[in-house]
């Protein structure tokens, strides 16, 4: 019989390994790997953000040594690492709601006794990070927009 999360593409191994596990284990391991995905695209925008940084400090030392050929552009890889991060802050909201919303399910069911408060606290957590996000992105947009040769800093 075929599992209904088994259309995923588990990062975790190959459907018949999960023959026998449970379809809520199976469920979380799905959660994870979306999971596993957003911290991937965060390290990536991390990474851009790394090299913004270093390009700026790269950029602004041109300026004392008259270099001029092949200058970096460190607003590219600081817009790219923000696009990237409120994508990973999307997906990472998204499972927040779809992990409280199956917990909400259990207690309703009488199948957990706990609190949902710390759940509904990772919601409210995920909200306001993704907002930072949006408006770090925005300011990253203006500022690369409104001087090419001022560097994000800050965000």
């Amino acid at each position: 019989m075929k599992n209904k999360y088994s259309d995923f593409n588990n990062i975790f191994g190959n459907e018949s390994e999960y023959s026998s596990f449970s379809e809520r284990d199976i469920e979380e391991l799905n959660l994870l790997s979306y999971q596993h995905i957003a911290d991937i695209i965060s390290i990536i925008g991390d990474l851009l953000s790394y090299i913004s940084t270093i390009e700026s400090i790269n950029l602004i030392h041109s300026r004392y040594t008259n270099e001029t050929e092949n200058l970096p552009n460190p607003d590219i890889p600081a817009v790219q690492s923000l696009e990237l991060l409120v994508i990973s802050r999307f997906i990472y909201t998204q499972l927040g709601f779809i992990r409280f919303d199956h917990f909400k399910e259990r207690k309703a069911k009488g199948e957990v006794d706990f609190s949902l408060e710390p759940d509904i606290y990772v919601n409210i957590s995920n909200i306001l990070r993704t907002s930072g996000t949006l408006y770090a992105l925005l300011a990253a947009y203006g500022i690369y927009e409104r001087d090419l040769s001022q560097p994000i800093i800050g965000i």
